[in-house]
């Protein structure tokens, strides 16, 4: 026989924050965009959480239990989140673009046309470069968005860095041509 203490493991307690229930006057107008056909919130309940940055809510009349962003206190975290359309997400920046499709892209959001482009080219600060520049123009069959020459020529031609990366998102559209 084996003289065995056996205990239960210890378990911290689970204690419930109890938040009286949020009545919205006047009531939120859900955002279509955030639940198909819309509804109307009158009141919500809200879950203790352990992340500061979220607000855990039930929403009643639909019966969903949610997270939303904080952004002051609850209840206007809740408004915020239901009535603002969602935002979109930027479709991810492509490394690289076929020549067609950069050059497509780039006349469509920066007006860039091949004599603004050699002009550019031109204005580069010695002759190695812009030899470089201009046989990379003439003859690259790809362009990819971290080259350091088509970076040179963006901050040369005042284009930020997100308005490159719209020629790149341009170039990958599914719809291009």
């Amino acid at each position: 026989m084996i003289d065995a203490d056996i205990t239960e493991p210890a378990f911290a307690p689970v204690v419930a924050v109890v938040v009286p229930p949020i009545t919205f006057d006047p009531p939120i107008k859900v955002h279509p965009d955030i639940i198909h056909g819309g509804m109307v919130v009158t009141s919500a309940e809200i879950f203790s959480q352990d992340d500061p940055a979220y607000v855990r809510v039930a929403i009643f009349g639909d019966g969903r239990v949610i997270s939303v962003p904080a952004v002051g206190d609850a209840a206007n975290s809740i408004r915020v989140a239901l009535v603002s359309p969602p935002r979109p997400v930027a479709a991810p920046v492509p490394d690289m673009l076929s020549r067609a499709q950069f050059v497509i892209a780039a006349r469509r959001v920066l007006g860039l046309t091949d004599a603004v482009a050699r002009s550019l080219i031109g204005r580069l600060p010695d002759a190695e470069s812009r030899l470089t520049a201009l046989d990379l123009w003439d003859n690259a069959g790809e362009f990819h968005r971290h080259n350091s020459v088509l970076l040179g020529l963006a901050q040369l031609g005042g284009y930020t860095e997100a308005k490159l990366d719209e020629v790149f998102r341009a170039g990958a559209a599914p719809d291009l041509y």
